[in-house]
Formats: structure tokens, C-alpha cells, sequence
């Protein structure tokens, strides 16, 4: 299993991954990308932080494991000419209870923390995937 570090941004909708980084880890093939994914037309086409407006496509997914948890999902945004990051937006961080410390007195506040647990009302859309991370809040408040 491939993992990676994703910015968590939750100022964007939908989570975006770039082609190069689907064609080079993730074992997607440029046929498998053209066949599939999904052009979105102008009118649904996000707009960046800049305010320009992504040429970005849809790509199928079927599932994206995040800290032991297997979320099931719909799909992702890449691009062919966007350079775009590696970003998690609020399509998969609604799965999830998050918490920021950027707790400045202990000399974290450039760093800082993020803990986070799977929403309940989420729970019939994900299945355990190995030891779960998500449980950091707990572990965290009861020490």
C-alpha cells in the first residue's frame, strides 16, 4: 500500500490529486485515465483560491483509505493542465471529527496538531482497514 501526505484544506470542496502522481504511485495508466474520467463543462468547473476557474476532470474512485479507515467514496479531481496538490478537501473531511492545536504556549504553533475520529452518521460508509488511527482524540484527552 502506497501512502502519502495530503494537505488537508478546508477551504476546498473536493479533493484533488494530480495525473503525474495517479500515473507514478498510484498505478493509474493513461489509457485507464482517458477511458475514464468524467470533463466537467465550464459551469462546473471549481474556482481556485486565485479565482480562476480549474480545468480539472472527475476521475472514478471507488474508495480512499485515510488512517485505518477505508471511506468510500465517489471521485476525485486531477487535471491535464492544472498542476494541482495533493489536497484533502471537505468531500472526505466530512467523514470525520477534526480538531486543530496550534496550541502557541507549548511552542506548537507552527506545526501544530490535527487529531480527528470518524463522524458516527458516517460509520455504514466505511469498514476498518487495519489498526485505527482515527482514535487519536481519545487517546489524547484522556492522558
Amino acid at each position: 500500500m502506497h501512502r502519502t501526505e495530503f494537505l488537508v484544506d478546508t477551504g476546498a470542496t473536493h479533493t484533488t490529486i494530480p495525473k503525474s502522481f495517479l500515473l507514478t504511485h498510484l498505478g493509474f495508466t493513461e489509457e485507464y485515465i482517458s477511458n475514464n474520467k468524467i470533463i466537467l463543462p465550464e459551469r462546473e468547473q471549481p474556482i481556485m483560491a486565485n479565482g480562476e476557474k480549474a480545468n480539472v476532470f472527475k476521475l472514478p474512485i471507488t474508495r480512499i483509505n485515510i488512517g485505518g479507515y477505508e471511506i468510500q467514496h465517489d471521485y476525485i479531481l486531477s487535471s491535464d493542465t492544472v498542476n494541482l496538490s495533493l489536497l484533502l478537501g471537505l468531500d472526505v473531511l466530512s467523514y470525520f471529527k477534526i480538531i486543530f492545536d496550534f496550541d502557541a504556549t507549548e511552542n506548537r504553533a507552527i506545526n501544530g496538531r490535527m487529531f480527528y475520529e470518524l463522524r458516527e452518521s458516517r460509520r455504514d460508509n466505511y469498514k476498518t482497514f487495519g489498526e485505527p488511527f482515527a482514535h487519536k482524540i481519545k487517546q489524547e484527552n484522556n492522558q
